[in-house]
């Protein structure tokens, strides 16, 4: 069986787009899916270009998620019920204080954030 750093790793490795800057990447669409809860857009193609970011940011986000609560050491520990948008907030933030890791993929980068925002307690 994998660890959950291993597990995390091998998705890593198969994650989409931005070779170069997968951080940039992310960092743009969970901006785009903080700015898709606050606006409505007559333009139709602004519109879904917004909402396909938003939605690369929340299901990769979920995805991480839902997979540490499987691991039986989890990475990172959020309070019971602790709404999706307060995560994507601290990838966001993590991102704009971390410019030098922008290099790392997303499924790192988002492992980061949420350690940082939720470390667990032994």
């Amino acid at each position: 069986m994998l660890s959950g750093l291993a597990l995390l790793a091998a998705m890593a490795a198969g994650a989409h787009g931005e070779e170069d800057h997968p951080g940039r990447q992310l960092r743009h669409e969970c901006e785009r899916a903080q700015v898709l809860r606050l606006s409505v857009l007559d333009d139709t193609a602004a519109r879904d270009t917004l909402a396909l970011d938003a939605g690369l940011c929340l299901g990769l986000l979920q995805g991480i998620t839902e997979l540490n609560e499987l691991l039986a050491e989890p990475l990172f520990c959020p309070p019971s019920g602790a709404p999706l948008g307060e995560a994507v907030a601290a990838v966001v933030a993590y991102l704009k204080r971390h410019p030098d890791k922008l290099r790392e993929s997303r499924t790192a980068l988002t492992v980061a954030a949420l350690r940082e925002r939720y470390p667990c307690r032994p």
